[in-house]
């Protein structure tokens, strides 16, 4: 009797091992994608633009002329049907992010939003190096623990408009460097902005060693997006499918909001789309043709690798 109940125990135990090693290798063969709302710049937007099926977040960012961050808001011009004058604090802002995804806190979002996208609107900073350190300061004192305690903590991708901007880089890098927390720059990453995609390369590959964690984009606002060629996307998606690709891990699509053209999108296989409307993506992302292709990326997978299929 006893060896009867050991045998099923047994059978029971293999078939569960079994279905939990299925479920991972088809986990593991979907696209960890990112769904990044947009313009999120005020505080109240943030749970109501993840209740909506973000799991990423993007705000702009602006600057005192001295370098320093002034606060967080885009202004006019913006994209269709959007509040072009939300605000927020920059400390404020990180430190609420941080809060909602305490996987302490009830109700928490820390399964839910995975990245913070900072869009630095550096027209008006004549210190770059300064703004870049200053970036720096808010995410290790406002948006990471302290201590480094969270199992994951929200990761960053930060936007630099240009190559132009380069110092704004080495801020981040020199701020990371001298509190000691070199480690923790694994978890963030750079996008150089719309220059040509070769400079862009270069720029990381000969001044930065193909060290850092890089994103490509391309697109335009909503107002125009839909009629945008992409032609440079698909250039950005087939650098990072090369075998000899060397330093971007992700590319990415903004702003999308039309069905059509998010399913365009998905078909030239982008890592992320960048959305007003977060509830469109998701409903198309599990529409029978994509749904076996991507799913949401969670805070274990890593935003800064090139997915390989």
């Amino acid at each position: 009797m006893i060896n009867h109940i050991h045998l099923r125990y047994t059978h029971v135990l293999t078939f569960i091992l079994l279905h939990a090693l299925l479920v991972s290798t088809a986990h593991a063969d979907k696209r960890p994608f990112y769904v990044i709302a947009h313009m999120v710049n005020e505080l109240r937007q943030v749970r109501h633009y993840l209740d909506r099926g973000a799991n990423s977040l993007e705000s702009d960012i602006q600057f005192y002329s001295d370098g320093s961050v002034k606060e967080v808001y885009h202004g006019f011009p913006c994209d269709c049907f959007r509040t072009c004058t939300k605000t927020a604090g920059l400390s404020e802002y990180l430190q609420h992010v941080r809060k909602i995804t305490d996987p302490n806190e009830p109700n928490n979002y820390y399964d839910k939003m995975v990245l913070q996208m900072l869009d630095l609107k550096m027209s008006s900073s004549n210190n770059k190096k300064k703004s870049g350190r200053e970036i720096a300061r808010h995410i290790l004192d406002h948006l990471w623990t302290p201590d480094g305690s969270r199992e994951q903590e929200v990761k960053v991708l930060i936007y630099i408009e240009s190559i132009d901007n380069k110092e704004v880089i080495y801020g981040v890098l020199e701020e990371f460097q001298e509190r000691g927390q070199e480690a923790r720059l694994k978890d963030v990453g750079f996008d150089g902005g719309q220059d040509d995609i070769f400079a862009i390369r270069k720029m990381f590959v000969d001044e930065f060693g193909g060290k850092l964690n890089v994103w490509l984009g391309d697109g335009k606002s909503n107002c125009i997006s839909a009629f945008y060629p992409d032609g440079r996307l698909r250039r950005e998606v087939s650098m990072r499918n090369s075998v000899n690709n060397d330093f971007v891990g992700k590319v990415y699509h903004w702003t999308i909001d039309l069905k059509l053209r998010i399913r365009l999108s998905l078909n030239l296989a982008v890592d992320a789309i960048l959305t007003n409307d977060p509830e469109d993506v998701i409903e198309v992302l599990q529409e029978s043709y994509y749904k076996n292709d991507f799913r949401l990326a969670t805070p274990y997978d890593d935003p800064f690798s090139t997915f390989r299929n």
